[in-house]
């Protein structure tokens, strides 16, 4: 099947967190390949303190030699705003056979309602929420905040029986920058 990760974001600038978050999904999801989408215009967040072709940099040279992960300008060649929605349809028509696995963190799957078209994104891929520090899910006291978006996630069983633990002795590296 080789499924494919997809982890946009503005990365302003991309971070280990990205780095880390992205290679352990990829071993417990079982990835084929994590597939990192700049934002060109970012919609939803302020507008960077990098330009685009900067940030496509800086993604390209942390993520130079890691096994599966994969650089994907297409969000900054785009005019307009990045929409998640319009680079998935994208995806899914050039690889109508894999599946798609979207990657957000909490802050995002929270806001989830208010990106545009969203509900066509679980059409589209998967939906993967990544922990991100500071965010925590919500408890069922007050579960209405992502209630929109729950009611319309079908869940896999399937998928969720296949995911193994991460293994502690992970080989990722970080690059070495130079000046």
């Amino acid at each position: 099947m080789n499924p494919m990760g997809i982890f946009g974001g503005t990365f302003d600038p991309i971070h280990y967190a990205h780095l880390r978050t992205a290679f352990e999904l990829q071993q417990a999801l079982r990835l084929k390949e994590i597939r990192f989408l700049p934002a060109g215009n970012p919609p939803h967040r302020d507008q960077p303190l990098a330009d685009a072709q900067l940030r496509l940099q800086m993604v390209q040279l942390a993520t130079a030699g890691q096994a599966g992960f994969v650089v994907d300008d297409r969000e900054v060649r785009k005019e307009g705003p990045s929409y998640s929605v319009e680079t998935l349809a994208e995806l899914r028509h050039e690889y109508p056979d894999r599946s798609l696995c979207l990657i957000v963190g909490m802050d995002a799957f929270l806001s989830l309602p208010k990106w545009y078209q969203w509900r066509e994104l679980l059409q589209l891929a998967h939906l993967v929420v990544a922990h991100r520090p500071g965010w925590r899910a919500p408890s069922a006291s007050c579960w209405s905040i992502a209630a929109p978006v729950a009611s319309a996630i079908c869940t896999s069983r399937e998928r969720a029986a296949s995911i193994s633990t991460p293994s502690r002795n992970w080989r990722f590296r970080p690059p070495k920058y130079v000046s």
